[in-house]
């Protein structure tokens, strides 16, 4: 490993099998310990997971005569598949069109590049004739990336008032055979694991490890599901081993404005307000009429609250775009740089600019086949991020417009 090449950014430990590590050093974690009254330490598993979208990875390619190159794929990432293959082939990214239509999900899986440098080659092989790759479902999940798995220890102590004192914390998620875009998983992944607490001695070590499984990459949630499901069974088990109540417990502990995140930096009001939400959660519970409840001799109910917070790991220059042109008939035809793939993404803009030209949505048409040579530049669906910003793109087109 200390002769693989890699970016600034991505830092493997020679002679081990980690390929990335992020630390954490908050406060004097000996110190916070040595404070507790009562401490929790639990471990927790997570196996690797496949996205299993309807719609395996495929890609189509061709070198037209002009010596454009046309790639047909199922991403989420048209303009960063254009970006990469542009770089890493010498291609002028003029000269290379990435097309995709709505795809078959994607849940982060198709948001990295796959099968298209592959397409592109064996075309080049074959005189630029069209080839078109195709995974099998066996092949989708043994040869691309999945959903990393996760091995968790959290150790947790408070004082018997009910404050957190410190949390010492390993992650180490199951990287498979090469490292992708997962490790900002485990990166962020580090940054947010305190959950959405105060916690002034906080010790985090997470690391993104080879294995001789699938490779692992991106999946719903980035990470933040596996680890929050560790930190907060710990924090509800220090709260049980506290016998406070665990909602009273977490509104103790929440995070607020002017407190430092594990990366220590210091929230702003624009975070939100945790404890507001707390409340609201804990009202529709309605837990006055109490948190268990036996249905039948084979069932119970239960009722329960837990917190969750996300790191920001997407890159600062993400942006999206969106043009508005009219028909003749006065309709409007929208035209943006975002892929649909099962999120609703094309009827929640036309609504979007429905209501902002004061029309019906019949008269809204989504342009619904992307093309990265004619599509205004949009970074990638997602990170939840693509309605809103590109749902803002279509609002601003409108004022240009109504303008």
């Amino acid at each position: 490993m200390a002769d693989y090449a890699h970016v600034p950014d991505i830092q493997p430990q020679p002679g081990t099998n980690i390929a990335h590590q992020t630390k954490i050093r908050k406060g004097d974690i000996e110190a916070g310990f040595a404070e507790a009254d009562v401490i929790v330490e639990e471990s927790y598993g997570f196996p690797p997971a496949d996205h299993a979208a309807m719609e395996p990875r495929i890609a189509a390619a061709e070198i037209k005569d002009d010596g454009r190159i046309v790639i047909r794929t199922s991403t989420q990432f048209p303009f960063g598949v254009r970006a990469v293959m542009s770089h890493c082939l010498g291609i002028p990214p003029g000269k290379l069109i990435i097309e995709t239509a709505e795809l078959g999900g994607g849940f982060a899986g198709k948001a990295g590049i796959r099968l298209e440098p592959l397409a592109y080659l064996l075309s080049k092989a074959l005189d630029g004739r069209p080839v078109r790759v195709a995974n099998t479902w066996e092949k989708d999940m043994v040869s691309s990336p999945g959903a990393p798995g996760l091995e968790a220890t959290v150790k947790m102590g408070a004082r018997k008032e009910g404050t957190i004192t410190a949390a010492r914390v390993e992650f180490h998620f199951d990287s498979g055979g090469y490292a992708d875009y997962a490790v900002n998983v485990s990166r962020a992944a580090g940054y947010a694991s305190s959950g959405p607490y105060r916690i002034p001695n906080l010790h985090t070590d997470s690391r993104y490890v080879y294995t001789n499984h699938p490779f692992a990459t991106a999946y719903r949630g980035f990470g933040h599901i596996e680890m929050s499901f560790a930190v907060e069974r710990t924090v509800e088990m220090l709260a049980l081993k506290l016998d406070m109540d665990p909602v009273e417990f977490r509104r103790h502990n929440a995070i607020r404005k002017g407190d430092s995140t594990p990366s220590q930096d210091v929230l702003d009001a624009n975070t939100g307000d945790l404890i507001a939400c707390i409340d609201r959660v804990e009202s529709a519970l309605e837990r006055k009429d109490g948190s268990r409840f036996q249905v039948d001799e084979h069932r119970v109910r239960t009722k329960g609250l837990s917190c969750y917070w996300k790191a920001p790991a997407i890159p600062t220059f993400t942006d999206a775009s969106a043009t508005i042109y009219f028909n003749d008939d006065g309709s409007v035809n929208l035209v943006t740089g975002a892929v649909e793939m099962g999120q609703g993404l094309y009827t929640s803009l036309s609504q979007i600019v429905a209501e902002k030209l004061g029309m019906h949505t019949d008269r809204i048409h989504v342009v619904q086949d992307l093309a990265t040579n004619r599509s205004p530049h949009d970074w990638a669906s997602a990170a939840s991020r693509t309605l809103f910003m590109a749902g803002r793109a279509a609002l601003q087109a409108c004022d240009d417009a109504v303008a």
